[in-house]
């Protein structure tokens, strides 16, 4: 993937973009900040930091921070499209997913602050119910790769005795884990570490309706 060159910055712009930087922008005032970089107004700062957003400077981080970006990244990304997750208690064998599309997404929605970031996302298929009313089967659904680092508020992509499946995952206080589904028809799995195998690596960040 090809990204844009680096757009020249103002003076303005580039005394914003060193605030932004050190995380100072955000606990310094308005006067402060228009002294700093040297505007007149308040809505000349606004304009600034939409600037800045249009060359690829900066973003809004998940807790909406500005953040500079670690290199440009293009507007729009091709992520990959892999497999199928199960939204039930089908037992396809996760040998079986290949690489088979790619879907073009805005980067502007994920407030990520470098290209190398891209790469811990993908997109997958839910199949079944169990999930609904949140997801329903055959949505596109952009998750990200995080590891043990999920929420029962998270909808998680785990991969249970080898089979992707869409969760809620609850770590109990006895160190076990139990998955659970939002469909009240589909029940809830306790892991048995003597018989189970469990992975919780991505996270559903997006979820795209089916059509």
């Amino acid at each position: 993937m090809q990204y844009r060159k680096t757009i020249a910055l103002d003076k303005s712009q580039e005394k914003l973009l060193e605030l932004i930087r050190s995380w100072t922008f955000s606990q310094m005032d308005t006067e402060d900040i228009q002294n700093f970089i040297w505007v007149e107004y308040y809505q000349a700062i606004n304009n600034k930091i939409k600037q800045l957003e249009n060359k690829w400077y900066i973003r809004r981080d998940d807790w909406g921070e500005y953040i500079a970006l670690k290199g440009t990244i293009s507007d729009v990304y091709y992520f990959p499209v892999i497999g199928f997750a199960q939204c039930g208690n089908i037992w396809d064998s996760i040998d079986e997913v290949r690489n088979s599309d790619t879907y073009a997404f805005s980067t502007k929605d994920l407030h990520i602050e470098s290209s190398e970031e891209l790469k811990k996302y993908f997109f997958t298929r839910a199949r079944w119910e169990s999930m609904l009313p949140t997801i329903d089967d055959n949505d596109l659904l952009l998750v990200r790769l995080q590891n043990w680092d999920c929420t029962y508020s998270d909808n998680t992509l785990v991969i249970h005795n080898w089979n992707p499946k869409i969760k809620k995952v609850c770590h109990n206080s006895d160190g076990t884990y139990t998955l659970f589904s939002l469909n009240p028809n589909f029940p809830s799995m306790n892991i048995d570490w003597n018989n189970d195998e469990l992975v919780v690596v991505w996270v559903v960040k997006k979820i795209i309706k089916s059509i």
